[in-house]
C-alpha cells in the first residue's frame, strides 16, 4: 500500500460528538415543549377547578339568601344573631320592594322580588287592563279587537270565533292548531300577537301565569307603569311606594277613582318570584324561585312550577 492512501474515516470523533449533542438538545426541546404543554393543561384544569369550585359557592350562597328573604317575608321580627350582619327592621334591607327592583342583601349580593299582583293575567285576555295597556301603546282599536279575540280564542273550549257566530279557523297564524286550553306557559301570548313578536315579548314580561283578580299597581315593575299609566300618574305611582313614611291611604289617594272603585287592589299576595344575582369574577350566577307563601299553614312556603 501506498504510504499516503489512508483508508477513508468513517466520521471523524468531532463530528460524532455534534451529533449526539444535537440529540440531546433536539431531545430536550420535546421533553420541554411537553412540560410546558402539561404546565398548561395542569393550570386549565385548577381554573377549571376553581370556576367550578366558585360556581358552587355561588349557587350555596344564593340558596342561603333565598331562604333569608323568605325568613323576612314570613316573620314580623328578626333577631340579631351575628355582630357582623346588619339587620334592619323586620329583616328588611334598604330598598326592599316588591315591583322587582334590585336591592342589595349583603356579601354584594342583590336581591329582586316581583310579587305576581303586579302583574297582568296572561290567562284573562279580557282583563281592563291589557286593552288600556295596548291602547297606550298605539295600537290600532281592531288590531287591539283581534290580539285579545284571538288570544282569548286560543284559551277557550268552545270553538266559536271571537268574532261572533262563526267557528275557529282550523290553525292560528303560524300554523299552530287552537289549543283550546289555559295556557300552561306563555307561547300561547306569542302566537296571539305572531304578526309582532316584539309586542309580544314586552306584553310577557308584564305578565304572569299566577293571575290575581286584585292587581296592586303599587307592585308593577316600573316598565308596565310606564306602558300602562299617563306620565304624570306612573312618576306619582314611583315616588309614593319608595317613600315608606306614607300610609296606604295616602298612597291611594294618588290613583283616580275609576282605579279604586273596586278595580285595583292594594294589598300584598302570597305569590311571588324572588331572584338573587350573585357576582362571580367573570360574570355572575343568577337563580330564581317561585313560591306560595303559607304563613299560617304546616308549611310555611312552597314552590311554583317555572
Amino acid at each position: 500500500m501506498h504510504p499516503f492512501n489512508w483508508p477513508q474515516s468513517v466520521g471523524k470523533p468531532g463530528d460524532q460528538s455534534g451529533v449526539a449533542l444535537l440529540q440531546v438538545l433536539l431531545i430536550s426541546a420535546v421533553i420541554s415543549v411537553l412540560a410546558i404543554r402539561f404546565s398548561h393543561t395542569a393550570r386549565d384544569h385548577v381554573q377549571i377547578a376553581e370556576d367550578f369550585d366558585a360556581r358552587i359557592r355561588a349557587q350555596l350562597l344564593a340558596s342561603s339568601i333565598f331562604h333569608e328573604v323568605l325568613v323576612s317575608e314570613l316573620s314580623d321580627e328578626m333577631v340579631r344573631v351575628d355582630a357582623n350582619y346588619d339587620v334592619f327592621a323586620g329583616g328588611r334591607q334598604p330598598g326592599y320592594n316588591r315591583h322587582g327592583d334590585a336591592f342589595l342583601w349583603r356579601d354584594s349580593v342583590r336581591v329582586s322580588i316581583q310579587d305576581y299582583n303586579g302583574l297582568l293575567p296572561m290567562l284573562y285576555p279580557r282583563y281592563f287592563l291589557w286593552r288600556e295597556l295596548l291602547e297606550n301603546l298605539n295600537i290600532d282599536t281592531d288590531e287591539i279587537n283581534r290580539y285579545l279575540g284571538v288570544w282569548e280564542d286560543i284559551q277557550d273550549a268552545d270553538g266559536i270565533s271571537w268574532q261572533g257566530g262563526d267557528s275557529e279557523p282550523a290553525t292560528l297564524q303560524g300554523g299552530q292548531a287552537y289549543p283550546n286550553q289555559l295556557a300552561q306557559n306563555n307561547l300561547f301570548l306569542k302566537w296571539a300577537f305572531a304578526d309582532n313578536p316584539d309586542l309580544g315579548r314586552r306584553l310577557s314580561s308584564y305578565s304572569s301565569l299566577y293571575p290575581y283578580a286584585e292587581i296592586n299597581p303599587l307592585h308593577m315593575p316600573s316598565a308596565l307603569l310606564d306602558d300602562l299609566f299617563m306620565p304624570d300618574l306612573a312618576g306619582s305611582i314611583k315616588r309614593v311606594r319608595e317613600d315608606r313614611s306614607l300610609s296606604l291611604a295616602q298612597r291611594v289617594s294618588i290613583f283616580p277613582d275609576r282605579y279604586t272603585d273596586g278595580q285595583l287592589h292594594f294589598i300584598d299576595s302570597l305569590a311571588i318570584k324572588i331572584s338573587v344575582v350573585v357576582p362571580l369574577d367573570v360574570g355572575s350566577w343568577r337563580q330564581s324561585w317561585h313560591v306560595r307563601l303559607a304563613p299560617a299553614g304546616h308549611d310555611p312556603f312552597f314552590l311554583l312550577p317555572d
